[in-house]
């Protein structure tokens, strides 16, 4: 039985923690697959934003990515 949030996510919450690198490419893989559809109009990069921003908070992936100033 798959589960609805993955268990990186819930493990990064309850620890309050950012993600490891293999929690991240788990989550990204995910997202790909499931939200994405493996769409190529969107591809990995865009995946792993959402996949950031699901561990991390939509804040740190903005300042990451130098949108928003920290």
């Amino acid at each position: 039985m798959q589960r609805i949030f993955p268990h990186a996510l819930l493990a990064c919450i309850i620890e309050g923690r950012p993600p490891r690198p293999q929690e991240l490419e788990c989550v990204t893989d995910r997202v790909l697959r499931e939200a994405l559809g493996a769409s190529a109009a969107y591809g990995r990069q865009h995946a792993e934003a959402l996949a950031r921003a699901a561990l991390a908070g939509v804040d740190t992936v903005r300042s990451e990515a130098g949108l928003v100033a920290a």
